[in-house]
């Protein structure tokens, strides 16, 4: 599986499922936690807001699979 896949698949996972313990070891070994953390903003947002941010969005997980793969550009807010 490709890297930036499994990292896709990890943030899908984490983002969309309100309990997601078995998917935090998969985006630990994808380095997704680099950048996020599961309840708190690292650099990049927690997966629980994003999760709160896709909740009722239907197409939410083919636009960030779509994120994930091209490399979504990190956004600094200050």
């Amino acid at each position: 599986m490709k890297p930036t896949f499994a990292a896709g698949a990890a943030i899908i996972a984490l983002a969309l499922c309100s309990v997601a313990y078995a998917n935090e070891k998969l985006a630990q070994s994808s380095g997704c936690m680099t950048c996020h953390g599961v309840d708190k903003k690292v650099i990049g947002p927690a997966y629980k807001e994003v999760a709160a941010k896709y909740r009722n969005d239907k197409t939410a997980e083919a636009s960030l699979v779509k994120k994930v793969k091209a490399g979504a550009e990190p956004t600094h807010e200050r």
